[in-house]
């Protein structure tokens, strides 16, 4: 089925779930034409796609969520969570459902370093746990929230260790 797409075509065809986040850096490639060749093909391979507006918008120019949406219809995600900074993390679901997830802006923005890393990281450790989408994206938001109050994404331990128990038993 994704012969074409080594090694994650492997993947993909023996059962393995592939998650993709874009995280753009438009130092590391030629141009937006190569990014957007790749992505592309990322996105044909991905179950779960967890895309940022700010990407979206550098890349293709687009402005809001909806253009997102459209623009990745054709693709098969089992899941699509689509970040927006400090407004509200809107998600796709196998059928097409959109729904969205509200969230408080962090008042205190120290460092936005690591913000997505701890997002995904908490919201795919609540969704391989079994949570409904809503519920991991209510704790990665939070957990996002509290890395970005800290100066270069460390935060201590004993706090942090604190704010994850808090979520689960599954993710403590």
């Amino acid at each position: 089925m994704f012969k074409d797409q080594q090694p994650l075509g492997k993947l993909k065809d023996s059962g393995t779930q592939i998650v993709f986040d874009m995280n753009h850096r438009p130092a590391l490639w030629k141009g937006r034409n190569d990014a957007k060749a790749l992505y592309e093909k990322a996105f044909e391979v991905a179950d779960i796609a967890l895309p940022g507006l700010e990407d979206f918008n550098f890349l293709y120019g687009f402005e809001s969520v909806e253009e997102i949406v459209s623009f990745l219809a054709p693709f098969s995600f089992k899941l699509l969570v689509i970040k927006n900074g400090s407004r509200a993390v809107t998600l796709v679901d196998a059928e097409g459902e959109v729904s969205e997830v509200g969230l408080t802006p962090v008042k205190n923005v120290v460092d936005t370093t690591s913000a997505g890393d701890a997002f995904n990281g908490v919201f795919l450790g609540a969704y391989l746990s079994g949570e409904k989408p809503e519920s991991c994206v209510k704790k990665a938001v939070q957990c996002a929230g509290f890395v970005i109050q800290h100066p270069g994404a460390i935060v201590d331990k004993a706090s942090y260790s604190d704010l994850v128990s808090s979520f689960s038993p599954s993710l403590a």
